[in-house]
């Protein structure tokens, strides 16, 4: 994910000083609904060794696996020293909310980032700036970092909408947050490919 194009907005701006500018480089993967228990097990059988070749103190990498694999992914990073986190989460932590997955459900795993408002979610899904919004406060008072996606569809930036909404995006989720909260929160823009109206942001 890229973090360039947050700093086009003041609120991004006001939200770093000169000792807290980003020297570190975040190469973040997202598995999307791709790679079972026994294959994320395969996976870290052989990604330790890859990775002792290009890890470095000023590159953190991570991995976001889906809910079902999250357990090996938990073990296989622990031994690596390298993130993980999960590509969803819901704003309330218990209730009847049939197929959800909840903060401290995370924490159990010993998650400690989270996906919010990928464009998958929020176009497949049909997920709203508001409850987006919901989320990402959630996660940071929850003292977990969320990994923000923000970006427009096609038809958007065809329509030179772009910053217009990427700015409704992001003021969305940054509204109400302290100063040292805004500095915790990971806010990244993928590469729009697709020709099917939907931005990748992930």
């Amino acid at each position: 994910m890229s973090f360039a194009r947050a700093k086009h907005f003041p609120e991004w701006h006001r939200s770093q000083s000169k000792e807290t500018e980003m020297k570190k480089i975040y190469l973040y993967g997202n598995w999307k609904m791709n790679n079972t228990y026994s294959e994320t097990e395969k996976f870290f059988a052989e990604f330790p060794s890859a990775y002792e070749k290009v890890k470095a103190s000023d590159l953190e990498v991570g991995i976001f696996a889906p809910f079902t694999s999250l357990w090996p992914l938990s073990q296989g990073a622990k031994k690596c020293g390298i993130v993980f986190g999960a590509q969803n989460v819901y704003f309330e932590e218990k209730g009847a909310f049939t197929g959800e997955i909840s903060i401290p459900m995370l924490k159990e795993y010993d998650v400690t980032h989270v996906i919010i408002g990928h464009s998958e979610r929020r176009h497949i899904f049909g997920e709203s700036d508001e409850m987006i919004a919901k989320k990402v406060k959630a996660v940071l008072n929850a003292g977990m970092i969320p990994v923000f996606c923000y970006g427009e569809t096609l038809e958007e930036r065809e329509s030179g909408n772009t910053f217009t909404v990427m700015e409704r995006q992001l003021k969305s989720a940054i509204n109400g947050l302290t100063r040292q909260n805004h500095l915790r929160l990971r806010a990244g823009m993928g590469n729009r490919n697709r020709q099917d109206g939907n931005a990748r942001t992930g």
